[in-house]
């Protein structure tokens, strides 16, 4: 997809994409203050922020409000462009396509800084994991036929319930579970494999 902006001033003020103009999400009053004095303040633009976020910070509550008032006033218009967008096909895949835009440039500003995550391969379930999962749904319906009617259920109290079968069981039992552990991991290295082939 195409993705161009047109900037005015301090901010980039509409993001183009296949055609769709897709409005900014307005800046707060702090930027509306900054955008009205940020050509009369003296310094360069790291001296001109301290400065103007000083000022604003010991200014009141009814002095910030002009610059408050027209943020929300900005911010009911975005918001309205922006549903209006959502009730068009096009409307839609433009936003999705701005949404990924922002999570791609996000993702490489933390490879970049050193700050991505890693990606998590999954766990493999343990022989107790799958215990949990077989015996969840009938260890809820035991525990809530020991509550009054209409109790929340309580996943804490349920998994004790889990944990004291699973101390009460065999040990052959248990190897049981062991081998469909070691099944599904088995599987799991093998699937890998063939990807990597």
């Amino acid at each position: 997809a195409v993705v161009s902006t047109q900037s005015t001033g301090m901010a980039t003020q509409e993001t183009k994409i296949k055609e769709v103009v897709i409005p900014k999400k307005p800046q707060t009053g702090f930027f509306e203050f900054m955008s009205k004095y940020r050509s009369t303040e003296p310094g360069d633009n790291k001296q001109k922020m301290a400065s103007l976020s000083e000022k604003w910070n010991k200014m009141q509550e009814d002095e910030k409000e002009e610059f408050n008032k027209i943020f929300r006033t900005k911010m009911e218009i975005w918001k309205k462009e922006i549903n209006e967008l959502k009730q068009t096909e096009e409307g839609r895949a433009a936003l999705e396509e701005l949404e990924k835009s922002k999570k791609e440039k996000r993702r490489n500003k933390a490879i970049k800084s050193g700050k991505a995550k890693k990606e998590k391969k999954p766990r493999d379930p343990t022989p107790y994991n799958l215990f949990v999962k077989d015996s969840f749904e009938a260890a809820k319906v035991e525990w809530l036929d020991e509550m009054p009617e209409g109790t929340r259920v309580q996943v804490s109290s349920v998994m004790k319930i889990i944990a004291s079968k699973w101390a009460a069981i065999s040990p052959e039992k248990k190897q049981k579970w062991q081998e469909k552990a070691d099944e599904l991991k088995a599987s799991r290295k093998e699937k890998e494999n063939v990807n990597e082939g």
